[in-house]
């Protein structure tokens, strides 16, 4: 069976410093796993490798078997979502608002979400 995700000899840094060398490691459907370690270690750059939000400098990040970076941004937005601890917004956005942009990835082009469940407490 394919793992859902992969990572395959990866390595990344900033600025001339290796901060993530040679990791690999495979996460299967269902798993439940946990990312641990010292401030600076690289945890955050990981789940952005993950997400397809930074590119490895060697090695490959593979999403059900294919490489992330040949996947369309929606695939992996579909399939990977990325909950910072801390986020800036810097809109005056409402909790249903931040939440409703989860579901970007399922919406056409221009299209907002629809329904009962979208509709303002002004519009009744």
């Amino acid at each position: 069976m394919t793992p859902l995700l992969s990572f395959r000899d990866v390595s990344f840094g900033y600025g001339g410093l290796d901060l993530i060398r040679s990791v690999s490691f495979d996460l299967e459907v269902g798993s439940c796993t946990a990312l641990i370690g010292p401030n600076g270690a690289g945890k955050t750059t990981m789940l952005r490798l993950a997400a397809g939000m930074l590119q490895s400098q060697s090695g490959n990040v593979l999403l059900n078997g294919d490489p992330l970076h040949s996947l369309a941004r929606r695939t992996v937005a579909r399939t990977i979502a990325l909950v910072p601890q801390q986020l800036e917004i810097p809109f005056q956005f409402t909790v249903r608002e931040v939440v409703e942009q989860g579901r970007t990835p399922y919406l056409g082009l221009l299209r907002g979400p629809v329904g009962a469940a979208s509709a303002s407490p002004f519009s009744r």
